[in-house]
Formats: C-alpha cells, structure tokens, sequence
C-alpha cells in the first residue's frame, strides 16, 4: 500500500496529553505499532503516533494523532518545530511500529534511562532478530554497555541530546547515516545499550521491494548515497561502529573510537597484503 500520508508539512489529526515526562515517537501505518503491546495510558508516557498511512486501530484519547512529514525523523522534526512547548520532557523515543517491546518494559527502561543519565540509548536487539550490529544484541548479565552506534529504529535521546541532534533529522530521508551524525554531536556524552531491555525486530529489509524502499525511489532518494554522504561528513574515516570497554569514561569515547578504527583498518591492510604475499609464494612454488 502506498505511504499516502507522507507530506512536506505536518497537520494533527488529534491533540493528546501534554503532562509526562517521556514522548514515545512511533511512525506507524495501519498495523498496531508492537511497541504497545499491553498499552494503557501511563502519567509518564505521551504518545505521538505518526502516520504514513491511515491506521486501523483504535486509538486511545490521550495519544497525539498527526500525519505528514517525509519519514519518522523528518516527521518528528516538523511536529517539534510546530509545537516547541513539547520539547520541555526529560527523554524522546523514536520507535519504528515493527520494534517489539511490551509497552510496560519501554515505561520502565525509560525510567531506568533517565535516572542513569544517558543521552542517547536503546535496548538490546533479541539474539535471534534483525540487526546488522552484533554488538547490539542482547548478552546475558544485562546491564548498560557504552557504545559508539545506536540504531534508527529505536533511539532514545534525553533532552539535551535530542537538542544537540534535531536539526538533522531530516539531512536523511531514509534515515540511513543519521546514527553518524548523533555519534558526532554526542561523542562526549553516554551512548549505550542496555541488556536488561530486549526488543525484537523481525521484519526482514527488503531494498528492493519493501514499501519504504520504494516509495524513497519514487522520491528518487538512494539511501546509500544518503548514508555515505552522511557519514563522510559527520565521522569520515576513523571511525568504527563498536561497544566502549568498561574502563573507558564515556567523555573518552572520542578519542577511544578513532584509535580503534585506526588499528582496524591497518590489520585489514596487514591482512591483506599477507594475503597477496602467500598468493605469489604460493605461484611460485607452483
């Protein structure tokens, strides 16, 4: 189905509460997003459900229902710039509808988020779902893990981080590259994973015929290019996606992370040309 509701502006179709001390930001179509599952309204949580289609689900009078905007971040770009006075809460979640968590978990965790002080962080990925990051998958010991990449498909920032970073919300239209971009603003502060919170994202990345796909190529936006250019401009070449060691302060996580992508790329390198030497040795003993 087509994403008929994606526009340049952002009109709201239901006004929600305005008391709390956490938004849930979901970009939702018309399945129920999994991230309430066991909802019901809580004093701490505001709920803005985004629309990139119409939704076919009840919706709770106390959540806020807009459409409009190009993606989930641009959308939350536009709906922040409209309504400022939304911007005075302690932390924001940036789920996508297909991220699983029980709503009474993502309450908690951003309980936990909060009073640990994170700027930006996210749960666990379930070991047997979908991420790219290995790093991110749930371990057992649970706990916080610094890390240098959170994912787009469930950040969650404090204030002062979502300050830091909202302006480029909308520099990706797919959304690809913007986890660089956050990294750069944020190297100084908390990023982290937590174990004790896990999430499952089990829909599978279809470039070449999942709906987002193709309505970004109807928009002519290459996701790729939007990543590369990103992430040249934000990080460049020193950099790796990776966990923090304990024993590195979150402050040193700028220094830490170029040096490790600095080793990384010399043992590829030694790796390699170890690889072309045994190839000629191997010749010639042919």
């Amino acid at each position: 189905m087509a994403l008929n509701l994606n526009a340049r502006t952002i009109d709201v179709d239901q006004v929600g509460k305005t008391t709390g001390r956490f938004i849930l930001f979901i970009r939702c179509g018309q399945k129920y997003p999994l991230c309430l599952k066991d909802y019901a309204d809580h004093e701490d949580v505001i709920v803005v459900l985004s629309q990139y289609q119409p939704i076919d689900f009840p919706i709770d009078k106390n959540c806020w229902l807009i459409r409009g905007g190009m993606s989930k971040f641009d959308a939350a770009r536009l709906f922040f710039a409209d309504h400022p006075d939304m911007l005075d809460f302690e932390s924001f979640a940036f789920f996508d509808p297909d991220v699983g968590i029980a709503f009474p978990d993502l309450v908690r965790f951003l309980r936990d988020g909060a009073a640990s002080g994170k700027t930006l962080y996210q749960a666990a990925v379930a070991r047997d779902s979908s991420t790219y990051w290995d790093f991110l998958k749930a371990r057992n010991g649970g706990g916080w893990r610094e890390v240098s990449f959170v994912e787009v498909m469930a950040p969650i920032f404090s204030k002062e981080g979502l300050m830091a970073v909202i302006g480029g919300f909308s520099d990706s239209i797919s959304t690809w590259g913007l986890e660089y971009h956050w990294y750069a603003k944020l190297k100084h502060l908390s990023m982290a994973v937590n174990d004790r919170f896990v999430m499952r994202h089990d829909s599978p990345v279809d470039l070449a015929d999942g709906p987002f796909y193709r309505y970004l190529a109807s928009l002519g936006v290459d996701p790729f290019v939007e990543l590369k250019t990103l992430r040249t401009a934000s990080v460049g070449k020193r950099f790796i996606e990776c966990e923090i060691p304990r024993a590195i302060p979150p402050a040193w996580k700028k220094y830490y992370v170029p040096v490790l992508a600095e080793c990384a790329s010399q043992s590829e390198k030694l790796k390699y040309y170890s690889s072309r030497i045994r190839s000629r040795l191997t010749g010639r003993e042919g």
